[in-house]
């Protein structure tokens, strides 16, 4: 009887260090999803959600009418950026979840009329603990794939997660990190990098005001966010 109750008292014990690890995103829960990853090939790739969108936006890719396309994960995917913008030939090509691995491999579906595209993509890749360099390493490809097209690209800063995100402090400096390097890269490249953190985010954390859940954004950010990029467009809506 002793050993069953011990062995039920180890259990819960390792039970509730794996909860806290995960709530947490203590050591060494980097290092499991480190792993975990390493044993699976772009994940991305095989949820239901991406391949469902992605293959939606390959069946529509021959659609000539648009000429502006916002691309990215989640947040991108959750505005309504015809009604945001008030223009009808801007397109959403934001994937919930996506990474810069994702959307590398879906990059074959942009229209080929597309003149401008906003891009944000990362944050998802930083939640994976990729390494920054290799997440630099694929929004170099991805401009380069873009630029091939003909397309002009405006690069959006990854934004930071809330103060009340798990392990918000070191994800933010990795956000940084990024950011720093994509600006560079827009610099050198004679590319337009909008850091929308400073409106959304003043304070290094993505401010409550404009946030449900510390990730995504609301209504508000939303029409922040649209007036921050209108004056990139304005003169690009008729054709």
């Amino acid at each position: 009887m002793k050993k069953i109750i011990w062995l039920i008292t180890l259990f819960g014990l390792f039970y509730l260090f794996g909860a806290v690890t995960v709530q947490y995103r203590l050591f060494p829960f980097e290092q499991i999803v480190k792993l975990r990853n390493s044993f699976k090939a772009n994940p991305i790739l095989v949820k239901p959600y991406y391949i469902d969108k992605s293959s939606q936006f390959k069946v529509l890719s021959k659609n000539d009418k648009y000429k502006i396309v916002m691309i990215g994960d989640s947040i991108t995917d959750g505005a309504e950026w015809y009604e945001l913008l008030n223009i009808d030939n801007i397109q959403n090509r934001g994937i919930g979840g996506d990474t810069t691995d994702g959307l590398l491999a879906r990059l074959d579906s942009i229209n080929q009329s597309i003149k401008k595209a906003f891009i944000m993509i990362g944050i998802n890749d930083i939640g994976m603990y990729k390494s920054i360099d290799e997440i630099y390493d694929n929004y170099v490809k991805i401009i380069n794939t873009l630029e091939e097209k003909g397309i002009k690209i405006y690069i959006q800063s990854t934004l930071y997660v809330g103060k009340n995100y798990p392990n918000s402090k070191n994800i933010n400096l990795k956000v940084d990190e990024l950011n720093k390097k994509l600006k560079e890269l827009a610099k050198n490249k004679d590319l337009t990098f909008i850091n929308l953190n400073k409106i959304l985010a003043p304070n290094g954390y993505l401010d409550n005001k404009y946030t449900n859940d510390n990730v995504h954004l609301n209504g508000v950010a939303y029409l922040l966010w649209a007036d921050e990029i209108k004056d990139y467009i304005k003169n690009y809506i008729l054709f």
